[in-house]
């Protein structure tokens, strides 16, 4: 960061994660969070920069931050992330994948994780086997965004 702070209430809600479940079709399953985020299909985990717009934008909705993204032109700016700006095209085509990992319980799979680099931010994507049931579901790190 430059160090540049962004004019902020003084009460703001801090936050470790937020997460947002999903179904098999990428739908958003929290009752207070409006839209839904595209989940990729389970063999390629590549994601656009229109789907962290959606899940940040839920980030913002739900907790009534600041954080105002209005689009991907004024998107880093919004959320005082102007000095990353030229890292918006990288991301656009893809993610850097900064980390994959798999939790295995009993030799039986039970998580898949992949943590995404996101303008500087980190994203990460979960798939939970449960019961014989894939749930999936993004995990944004909010911090990055919020401080």
């Amino acid at each position: 960061m430059t160090g540049g702070k962004s004019a902020r209430g003084a009460h703001q809600t801090k936050l470790d994660r937020f997460s947002l479940p999903c179904d098999a079709t990428g739908e958003v399953g929290m009752g207070e969070v409006q839209g839904s985020v595209a989940l990729p299909p389970p063999e390629n985990y590549t994601l656009t920069l229109k789907d962290i717009i959606a899940v940040i934008q839920g980030v913002r909705d739900s907790l009534e931050t600041k954080i105002d993204i209005v689009s991907t032109d004024t998107m880093l700016e919004k959320a005082g992330l102007s000095n990353m700006s030229a890292r918006v095209k990288e991301a656009e085509d893809s993610l850097t994948i900064l980390r994959a990992e798999t939790l295995v319980l009993k030799k039986q799979v039970k998580e898949l994780r992949t943590t995404y680099d996101v303008l500087g931010a980190k994203l990460v994507f979960r798939r939970k086997l449960k019961d014989s049931e894939e749930v999936a579901y993004f995990e944004v790190v909010a911090d990055d965004f919020m401080n």
